[in-house]
């Protein structure tokens, strides 16, 4: 019985601590504590973890999910001297800025050492610092830039030493180890160097790799004190002796435990180790993976680990959950994903950026590591043609981020799609659907009938009612059915009803979280998780045919090189890449047949998805206009103007003499397009320079005045007015095309062909024409993307939507990572009321420490 309480206890603990782990963003600044400089390239790290990272070139660094509790910290940078610090977190953010002093002496002489001499040398270092005999005995490790040595003669004997990390990496475990040593003699027998060890998982190569590195990690995991731990806490003592007899407690942070045990106990390890655990003081604090908070504190009797940690795990490793995953049945109902997004509101006018918190719940959360990494967003108009396509990153089952567009959406329906690349292989369940409206700027949202509701959640305000420009205080409260506070994650956001209404929502948290009981096959299944972003190439012929070829990509200039094969289908697959921010790829093929076209892009997944429908709301006319130019000017800073609209044309010379329209309204120049070959994409680059140009659907339509403009091809109608312009455009090579020029009006001289306007096309000729060609066919072609938001990003834009003293404000405050405690009645938060006092409703949204959703619409300042 006691055995089974603390099993559950155990198990319930684990899985809280795996979806809403409380974790903190640590954050600071690098400083030179004699200049007071900040310092770029410093490396912050907890020793014997992964958790590390570097300062910019401001000196930031950002550690952004170090788990609460206690952490012994590093920080180096090379000219500098090591520092430690002792963290004691208990906050979702903590900032502290580190001084590091600068090195008082130099390197030393480095003994002159070449050819096999120093080849034996470097495998001396390698055999005495990793502990084993040969290196060649042990060739998954290798020693990644040996170049960092510094040999030194000490009389007869050699001293080895490094200003800077030595790496060495193991192709078993599937990490990168940063060492930081003091040094020591290489004769010298039966030594364990003083060292600092930090770890960094590589990216398998292969779904074969990753299963035996995930094998080799189980065996390790299986033969460490962490996992010894780890069954103590769970009642497991068969295998003890003498008994244990332990006892649980919650620790002083979620995610950490108190283990009293009958001392010293024994056991033997699966490899036939004998080792003896006892601790020191009253109580063993652990935090869930078994790992002492406290490292000095367990006492262990018998080598558990005989070799350099370099052959072994970081002290972080979650080996729990991979021993539940491999002990699980994987079924489709157990490792589907359901997905509901949190928009900061769902009106938006020009030029606003979309802020969202998605909730990823799982059939069964012990899978979530081998599900998606990767959430697909896109923004669709109601035929259901693609305008927009981001991928951000899954941690947890959460992810945050922000759509913009670099051209104003136009007034008009549209619908928020989210997804993963597994989730999709659940059919029309698969996917996420929100409906948004873009108004005009004099438009304004219906009213709303608004009815407050609430499910486990709360809040309680400093004051009844609020004037302008004046601080709301808000107190969130997660609870259970008991009333007592409970850990989860919550997104809110607050609505000035001056200024924006609620919009509706046709399906709700809890049941677009609600697991499903499909009838699928696993077997059926098309799509893979995904893990990183994955990019899909084509290659045509010219006339648009895929063909096989060979490709050759650079990746960000010469970051990376590739070179593959596409398929008889012109098609390949670059998988699971990991991006952030703005990336570049150049992208060359080459075929038997000479002439080729290429397309590259994220691959979007769920085209087979059945799009909703929605009723959408008429917006009315404003009865004010808050936008006045008048009080937008009051809200510039010293350096801005406002100045009149206007409207920039691009001209170019006209070679092929008067056309029958005459003066064009706008010239386009295709060379200034970042240009991919395809019709589609050439298409709604052209609207973007044309103002006016509304182009929609699938396949895309073009209107000016209704209908579908007149296409002439050098002076000559290419189709009757009203044919499509995409047909006419799909005949025609992209980069042959000189000039675009466009009539947006009734063109008279051209008669009832010219009612709806003209798009005129001026193709190159002789040289010119040859040379697009051959340029499309033999050099590289450009392609841009936007990758993963950067934590930066994302902070610049929760920061924006959140700056006080703004004319439009329809958001008052929006926080996607807000995160209750169950030793915390409530969290609080803070932001400002618009200019002019009124109405305000609050949304919150998010996911219980059971994994249920909880949400609530509140209104306040209603009198």
């Amino acid at each position: 019985m006691v055995k089974a309480f603390l099993t559950a206890f155990f198990y319930l603990g684990f899985c809280f601590s795996f979806c809403l782990a409380q974790e903190s963003i640590f954050s600071g600044k690098i400083i030179d504590s004699v200049t007071g400089d900040y310092i770029s390239g410093a490396h912050v790290f907890i020793p014997n973890t992964s958790y590390q990272t570097y300062s910019d070139s401001t000196g930031t660094f950002i550690l952004p999910d170090l788990p609460l509790g206690y952490w012994k910290l590093k920080a180096f940078a090379s000219g500098f001297e090591m520092k430690e610090l002792e963290l004691r977190l208990t906050k979702s953010t903590e900032n502290m800025d580190i001084s590091l002093e600068p090195k008082t002496s130099f390197a030393p002489i480095q003994k002159s050492i070449s050819g096999k001499k120093l080849e034996k040398t470097v495998a001396l270092f390698i055999a005495s610092f990793l502990g084993i005999e040969d290196p060649k005995n042990s060739p998954h490790i290798s020693l990644v830039n040996p170049e960092a040595l510094i040999f030194e003669n000490k009389g007869k004997e050699i001293q080895v030493s490094s200003e800077e990390a030595v790496y060495f990496q193991n192709s078993e475990t599937g990490y990168l180890v940063t060492t930081y040593f003091e040094p020591f003699i290489l004769e010298k027998q039966n030594f364990k160097p003083v060292a600092d060890y930090v770890y960094f998982e590589l990216d398998p190569n292969s779904k074969e790799d990753r299963e035996a590195i995930r094998t080799k990690q189980l065996r390790l995991f299986e033969n460490s004190a962490e996992y010894q731990m780890i069954r103590l806490l769970s009642g497991e003592t068969e295998a003890f002796t003498p008994a244990p007899q332990p006892k649980v407690f919650y620790g002083d942070q979620p995610g950490e435990y108190k283990l009293t045990f009958n001392q010293p106990t024994s056991t033997t390890l699966p490899n036939g180790q004998q080792v003896s655990f006892s601790y020191t003081g009253e109580e063993l604090a652990l935090k869930s993976n078994g790992a002492p908070v406290f490292p000095d504190q367990l006492k262990i009797d018998g080598e558990i680990e005989p070799n350099s940690p370099i052959f072994y795990l970081p002290s972080n490793f979650e080996g729990e959950k991979i021993l539940r995953l491999k002990n699980l049945e994987k079924t489709a109902e157990g490792l589907q994903e359901r997905i509901y997004v949190h928009t900061d509101r769902g009106y938006y006018w020009p030029n606003e950026s979309i802020l969202f918190k998605a909730y990823v719940r799982y059939g069964n959360v012990a899978f979530m590591d081998d599900l998606s990494k990767v959430l697909h967003v896109e923004l669709l108009d109601e035929s259901g043609y693609q305008i927009l396509h981001r991928v951000f990153r899954i941690e947890n089952g959460l992810a945050t981020g922000f759509l913009t567009q670099e051209k104003p959406l136009t007034r008009g329906n549209y619908i928020l799609k989210a997804y993963t690349a597994w989730s999709t292989n659940y059919g029309d369940d698969g996917a996420f659907h929100q409906p948004i409206q873009i108004l005009d700027w004099d438009d304004f949202p219906p009213q709303t009938v608004l009815e407050s509701e609430s499910t486990g959640v709360s809040f309680f305000s400093n004051k009844q009612s609020y004037g302008p420009n004046e601080k709301v205080v808000l107190n969130i409260m997660a609870q259970n059915d008991q009333g007592k506070p409970i850990i989860s994650n919550l997104s809110v956001a607050v609505l000035d009803l001056n200024q924006t209404q609620p919009f509706w929502e046709p399906q709700g948290i809890s049941e677009a979280l609600a697991l499903q009981k499909p009838s699928l096959d696993l077997e059926s299944f098309a799509n893979e998780s995904e893990f990183g972003i994955t990019l899909e190439g084509m290659v045509y012929d010219l006339d648009q045919r895929p063909i096989g070829s060979d490709v050759e990509l650079l990746i960000n200039g010469l970051e990376e090189k590739i070179e593959l094969k596409t398929g008889p289908d012109g098609r390949f697959i670059l998988p699971d890449r990991q991006f952030e921010g703005e990336f570049e790829i150049a992208m060359k093929a080459t075929s038997r047949v000479g002439r080729t076209s290429k397309s590259l892009e994220i691959q979007p997944f769920g085209v087979d998805i059945t799009l909703p429908r929605f009723d959408y709301p008429k917006p009315v006319i404003a009865s004010n206009n808050f936008l006045s130019k008048e009080e937008i000017a009051s809200g510039l800073g010293m350096d801005e103007i406002l100045m009149e609209e206007a409207i920039i044309e691009s001209t170019r010379e006209n070679k092929v003499g008067p056309m029958p329209y005459g003066t064009p309204t706008n010239v386009v120049d295709p060379s200034t397009l970042q240009l991919n070959g395809d019709t589609q994409q050439f298409l709604f680059l052209l609207s973007s320079q044309i103002p006016g140009m509304t182009v929609r659907g699938t396949p895309p339509s073009v209107s000016f005045r209704g209908g579908e403009p007149l296409v002439l091809i050098n002076g000559v109608p290419a189709a009757q007015a009203g044919t499509p312009v995409i047909n006419v455009l799909s005949r025609i090579n992209v980069f042959t095309i000189e000039r675009v020029e466009v009539v947006r009006g009734l063109v008279t001289t051209l008669g009832d062909q010219g009612r709806n306007g003209v798009i005129s096309i001026i193709t190159k000729t002789g040289p010119a024409y040859d040379e697009a060609i051959i340029a499309n066919m033999n050099s590289f072609q450009s392609f841009k993307f936007e990758g993963f938001p950067s934590a930066e990003e994302l902070k610049d834009q929760i920061d924006a939507a959140n700056r006080p003293g703004q004319i439009q404000r329809p958001v008052l405050y929006w926080n996607p990572n807000l995160v209750t405690k169950e030793s915390n009645l409530s969290e609080r938060i803070e932001f400002m009321t618009g200019k002019v006092a009124g109405p305000m409703w609050i949304e919150i949204r998010g996911i219980s420490e059971f994994g249920e959703p909880i949400y609530g619409r509140f209104l306040i300042n209603g009198n």
